[in-house]
């Protein structure tokens, strides 16, 4: 089962995909390359991290949300007066690094996990079921804050200048603990 499963994801791996983005993130594509070839594992989902520009329906549903920018790489600049702000909340957001791998083995998930904490992932456990064991591993690193309240701006340039510095210290804080991990499995 587990070889049928892992086939099946790789048939898809560098295909479209349901993600906003629709595909796997060059930034950490070593790493799923990597893991995939390992015999006892293949990843199922993931995200090398992000910093975007949202704006929220009223509901606060992400997926009916209106991405106004989206950048998985370091950002070098965002002009306030570039934003096209609608009668909706705006946020700026820096999400961290996310990865889902299936394991062959309760034990090859536990080597895993304890590789992942090692290099300093405080948030990577084990969602097992009765089919298969999922380890998730995820950065701590992230910023939240609004930018636009549907009525009025909030911000300065300065301020959004300030959110995405330290978003891309963020990024690249989970960039170098991800590199820390291929090098752990290696």
């Amino acid at each position: 089962m587990f070889e049928t499963e892992k086939k099946k994801y790789m048939d898809a791996l560098y295909k479209p995909d349901k993600s906003k983005k629709g595909n796997v993130d060059e930034e950490i594509s070593y790493l799923i390359d990597h893991i995939n070839s390992l015999e006892d594992y293949y990843t199922t989902s993931s995200c090398a991290g992000r910093i975007v520009l949202i704006e929220l329906p009223d509901d606060g549903k992400k997926n009916d949300a209106n991405w106004l920018f989206t950048s998985h790489a370091l950002v070098d600049n965002i002009d306030l007066k570039s934003i096209e702000f609608d009668d909706k909340p705006v946020w700026f957001k820096q999400e961290s690094f996310i990865l889902h791998v299936c394991a062959k083995t309760f034990e090859k998930a536990n080597e895993l996990l304890i590789k992942a904490h090692e290099v300093g992932f405080k948030r990577a456990g084990l969602i097992a079921t009765s089919k298969r064991f999922i380890v998730e591993i995820t950065g701590t690193e992230g910023i939240t804050a609004p930018l636009h309240d549907g009525k009025k701006i909030l911000v300065d340039q300065e301020y959004l200048d300030y959110l995405v510095f330290q978003g891309n210290n963020k990024l690249q804080a989970a960039r170098d603990r991800v590199k820390k991990l291929y090098e752990k499995l290696k």
